[in-house]
């Protein structure tokens, strides 16, 4: 249910934000963000490529961010950016609990050999760009299916 709820409600989110006409930063913000996350991304997948977990995360949301910024030139970039601070409270609280937050035992595991060991609470810090790439590729694919680039 998580890879069907989670996706769908931050398409929802990316929607109430264009039915409320909130405008994501501009091109030039937009570039600026996407290259400090390149930059971050290679990086740290670079950095930690003992840690699959980590490794893998960072390495796709690279790959994702260049592809969205430079070779399909997606022109909702920022909005999904936007859309991403909205969607930080829900996530931390839901991915809290099934990471053992306010609960006896934990929903979901994770594996401290495949990631870097730092957590924001209970959840892996790496958690919050794996849930970034979820969330923007599901938007991208959503909009270019309703044939649409806003």
């Amino acid at each position: 249910l998580f890879f069907v709820t989670v996706p769908f409600s931050c398409v929802f989110i990316y929607e109430a934000l264009v039915l409320y006409k909130v405008k994501g930063p501009g091109p030039a913000w937009t570039m600026r963000i996407s290259n400090f996350l390149i930059a971050l991304f290679l990086i740290g997948g670079i950095v930690f490529y003992s840690h699959l977990y980590t490794s893998v995360t960072f390495l796709l949301t690279f790959i994702f961010v260049i592809l969205a910024q430079y070779v399909f030139v997606f022109p909702f970039l920022g909005r999904i950016y936007l859309s991403y601070i909205f969607v930080l409270l829900p996530f931390f609280l839901f991915n809290g609990v099934l990471t053992g937050s306010f609960i006896e035992e934990e929903v979901v595991w994770y594996n401290d050999r495949e990631n870097i060991g730092l957590r924001l609470g209970t959840i892996p810090f790496e958690d919050m760009f794996y849930g970034f790439l979820l969330i923007a590729m599901n938007i991208s694919f959503y909009l270019k299916f309703q044939n649409r680039a806003i």
